[in-house]
């Protein structure tokens, strides 16, 4: 049977991967294990995988099998990578039009 996480244990993890990734997003760079989030239920490091490429996202420590609520299931890295593009393009585009002084 899968273990279970309370939220603030959810938010910790899933914030700290977020962040990695985006710092890997800004530099191209980073490590092979940086797409990986640590289990908030057995504390596995880097332990909960995206299965499938897709929203399911479960930790592969035997006994453990932690699965994330689906109200709290992160977007799969590369969902993160397209919204943090995207917000990346608006940015780009409010700055021009910010400094030719014109507003959408």
């Amino acid at each position: 049977m899968p273990r279970e996480a309370n939220e603030e244990a959810i938010r910790k993890v899933t914030g700290e991967w977020m962040e990695r990734m985006i710092r890997s997003f800004r530099t191209k760079g980073g490590c092979s294990t940086d797409n990986q989030i640590d289990c908030p239920a057995c504390g596995g490091c880097r332990n909960v995988v995206n299965q499938y490429g897709g929203g399911s996202w479960q930790c592969m420590v035997i006994g453990c099998h932690f699965t994330f609520p689906a109200h709290l299931t992160p977007p799969s890295p590369e969902e993160l990578e397209r919204v943090w593009q995207r917000k990346q393009e608006e940015r780009r585009v409010e700055r021009t039009m910010r400094f030719v002084g014109m507003e959408l």
